[in-house]
């Protein structure tokens, strides 16, 4: 059973989305500016795959912030945020 907390989405933020992207793209070997790019290079899809779930599922955001820190569109990042495909996530929680 959720807790009032979890149920109304207030989970902690560990840390923010500049911090997240960073760690991200340095682990793909990707450049931060093609990760706020609507770019489909296979790099910067890899990223996306991986960004997007943590920060919608482990660290609370929402997609719509999600997509505003992107600078893409929330359509691109709620199916992302949703999947259960979880690629390498472990390593940058």
């Amino acid at each position: 059973m959720y807790t009032r907390k979890e149920s109304l989405r207030l989970t902690l933020k560990i840390f923010d989305l500049p911090s997240l992207a960073l760690k991200v793209c340095e682990g793909e070997g990707v450049d931060e500016t093609e990760l706020g790019s609507g770019l489909r290079k296979r790099g910067t899809v890899k990223a996306h795959r991986i960004f997007c779930p943590i920060a919608a599922k482990k660290m609370g955001y929402s997609g719509v912030d999600v997509a505003c820190f992107l600078g893409i569109k929330t359509s691109a990042v709620n199916p992302l945020a949703v999947s259960d495909e979880l690629l390498d996530v472990e390593k940058y929680i």
